[in-house]
């Protein structure tokens, strides 16, 4: 017979002369009352039930089993989230010469590049003309790449970075 345990608040298989949960071993009490319409019930012999009646605020409360469930789905989202950040940190900084134009279009992101402020990165404005929606709307087959001037305080490579200028080129791409 399956009746709600008081202990562990699901409802389980009873068993035994005196009902027992199988689960948690909780027994039913000797006499219990039942709330709802017990006139209209049958009689059959077992002890009868208490039945919880709904809080006040009409909320129910939640059962062991609801909680345990709810417990998992949050940690597996935190980790999912925790597992997404940490793969898109790992592109962005370990692997910068694979992905050299994840942040190098923007005057920030060559700042950041070369170890300047943002104030040494002189920067033309992209033109337009390759967009699919610019006049005549389609495939331009073309794109803007980017010519950057470095200009460094010596002429040797290790020299440090003292002002940047970037203009762009027109591409024509492949039809």
């Amino acid at each position: 017979m399956n009746l709600p345990c008081d202990r562990c608040k699901a409802v389980r298989p009873f068993s035994g002369d005196q009902p027992k949960c199988t689960v948690c071993g909780w027994e039913f009490p000797e006499s219990g009352s039942i709330h709802n319409d017990a006139a209209s019930l049958p009689k059959t012999g077992l002890p009868s039930v208490e039945i919880a009646e709904p809080d006040p605020d009409g909320t129910s409360s939640w059962t062991g089993e609801q909680k345990v469930a709810l417990g998992l789905l949050l940690r597996v989202a935190l980790w999912g989230i925790l597992i997404v950040i940490a793969v898109v940190l790992a592109v962005q900084f370990l692997a910068p010469a694979k992905h050299a134009n994840v942040l190098t279009e923007s005057r920030y992101g060559l700042a950041l590049k070369y170890h300047l402020l943002e104030d040494d990165v002189d920067m033309d404005p992209k033109p337009a003309g390759c967009n699919f929606t610019d006049a005549p709307v389609g495939d331009k087959h073309c794109h803007f790449e980017q010519d950057i001037n470095v200009v460094r305080e010596c002429l040797t490579p290790n020299c440090p970075v003292k002002h940047v200028y970037v203009s762009w080129h027109k591409v024509r791409d492949p039809s």
